[in-house]
């Protein structure tokens, strides 16, 4: 007497797996999708962050020259009233000990890239006498809203971080690059460092 086989077959088994496999690759792709904006929106809270670390050293390194002189003549991202050189900038928080170089590359770098690319913010000329709405930092993306805008940003970011002088930074959506209510260039009329 036969008995009756009550396993699986080789192929019923085979495709057991495949829509197993299936059904975790359409849950893998819907959680991604919801992970993803996740990430890059901490990645540009992360940005932010950054700028207020660049904007506490440069605002204590004026706060230094005003009071002690040291480094002489510096206001903000300017020396005697002219804009500072990006290397000039630089070369003057870390060699004051502001920022340690490395700390500084850090700052610097793209959060959504994995290159050490360097100057992912843009640094603006910003005096003394400019008010506190004056953007000082920005990322590369942005343009000065009177400055034409290509169709493709220049990084690979999902929206625009600027921080002001006053010591407040904003994350925009791409669609709010031209709005002239967001910040003022001040004096050198959004004028970066070179």
């Amino acid at each position: 007497m036969k008995h009756p086989q009550s396993g699986l077959s080789i192929p019923e088994v085979f495709l057991g797996i495949l829509i197993l496999l299936v059904l975790f690759s359409v849950l893998a792709g819907y959680l991604a999708s919801r992970v993803t904006p996740s990430l890059r929106e901490g990645s540009m809270a992360q940005l932010v962050s950054n700028m207020k670390q660049l904007h506490l050293a440069t605002q204590q390194m004026t706060l230094d020259s005003e009071t002690a002189n040291t480094p002489p003549n510096i206001r903000w991202t300017c020396t005697n009233g002219q804009p500072l050189k990006f290397a000039q900038w630089t070369n003057l928080l870390v060699s004051n000990n502001y920022l340690a170089k490395e700390d500084l590359a850090k700052l610097l770098r793209n959060p959504f890239s994995n290159t050490q690319s360097t100057n992912v913010i843009t640094v603006y000329a910003v005096g003394d006498f400019d008010p506190p709405e004056t953007i000082v930092f920005a990322t590369a993306n942005w343009r000065a809203p009177s400055a034409s805008h290509p169709d493709q940003p220049p990084l690979d970011i999902p929206g625009i971080v600027i921080f002001r002088k006053g010591s407040d930074g904003a994350i925009l959506q791409r669609h709010q690059i031209d709005l002239t209510n967001i910040a003022t260039g001040g004096r050198y009329n959004y004028l970066p460092l070179q």
